[in-house]
């Protein structure tokens, strides 16, 4: 059984639904049924459709692929849509059948917010808290290895030392938050986390993609994250963001928007860099021996006494003369 979530715009006024796919073709005359456009408000609505502001396909999210559409063409294509959705089988439901936390979760989302002891440290390993409000609460510490944070609200919250291996955080407003030595290997994200301290936290393994104007990842690990995804036509904004002395080692951040990032003494050691627009950074003393360089852009970046491998590319080279200080560069031979 494969579950796929779709939410509807809120311009329309339409209720988020949720649709269970079933694997077993038996069920598709009752899909059908309970698909029919106008019998069901919440179906009526979204008429089968998985909707948000770009048409794409995610397959970071554990409940599987959404597909998203463009609210301007939705009410041409909702009919045609609603009856190759319900063709397939798909049976709705409210989100609410499944969003709500468990008892155990819910309780400990409740001291959390309460403060009652600082010191204490939430157990929200494995947690559903899709659609939860956290706003400047204080999550030092806490264990969420594997929680589904799908639509969080986590502006301002303290995440300080939290520990997110694994975890779902596609769509979470993290704005302001704190992330200093949080471990988050391998989650997913989809995410804006504008203004955000996350010094020393590590990312390695994690994937998706990140939208991170203004953000301090001072000494993070991006070892092996591939935060570029395939949604190249939505590229990683990283505006103005703070990478000094991260370790980027191997991390994909091919079609990423690098532009005026802080780069100073970064590990980008076989990083992928293809298409990257690192225009304005300051990559001075930043070590790219290995990285993948194609159709990499330069213009006016610092790399004064940043570290390349053997360059054989003449476009590439070409690239690098229109960053600042070419020649306090150094060249591997």
């Amino acid at each position: 059984m494969v579950t796929v979530v779709g939410l509807a715009p809120p311009a329309r006024g339409a209720a988020s639904v949720a649709c269970i796919m079933q694997a077993n073709k038996t069920a598709a005359d009752q899909a059908v049924s309970a698909c029919r456009l106008g019998e069901n408000p919440d179906v009526a609505s979204a008429g089968g459709v998985f909707f948000g502001p770009n048409f794409d396909v995610m397959r970071a999210s554990r409940f599987g692929r959404s597909v998203l559409m463009d609210a301007d063409s939705l009410q041409a294509k909702v009919t045609r849509y609603a009856a190759l959705v319900c063709a397939a089988g798909l049976a709705f439901a409210p989100r609410s059948a499944f969003s709500a936390p468990s008892p155990h979760c819910a309780a400990e989302l409740r001291a959390a917010r309460a403060h009652a002891d600082a010191s204490r440290k939430a157990k929200l390993s494995g947690c559903r808290l899709l659609d939860v409000d956290m706003t400047g609460v204080s999550l030092r510490g806490a264990d969420l290895r594997g929680a589904d944070l799908l639509e969080a609200t986590l502006i301002g919250a303290d995440l300080s030392a939290a520990r997110l291996d694994g975890a779902n955080l596609s769509s979470v407003k993290m704005a302001h938050a704190r992330l200093v030595k949080a471990t988050l290997r391998r989650a997913t994200f989809l995410t804006t986390m504008e203004s955000v301290t996350a010094r020393q936290a590590d990312f390695s393994g994690a994937s998706g993609y990140l939208i991170a104007p203004d953000s301090d990842f001072t000494s993070a690990v991006f070892r092996h994250a591939h935060l570029a995804s395939d949604l190249s036509n939505q590229p990683m904004g990283l505006l103005h963001t703070i990478f000094a002395r991260a370790t980027l080692a191997g991390a994909d951040l091919s079609f990423a928007d690098l532009s005026f990032a802080d780069l100073n003494s970064a590990d980008l050691r076989g990083a992928n860099l293809s298409f990257a627009n690192l225009r304005g950074a300051d990559l001075s003393a930043a070590n790219l021996t290995g990285a993948d360089l194609r159709a990499t852009r330069f213009a006016q970046a610092n790399i004064d006494g940043a570290i390349f491998g053997r360059l054989n590319n003449p476009a590439t080279i070409k690239a690098l003369h229109a960053a600042r200080n070419f020649d306090q560069a150094i060249f591997h031979r």
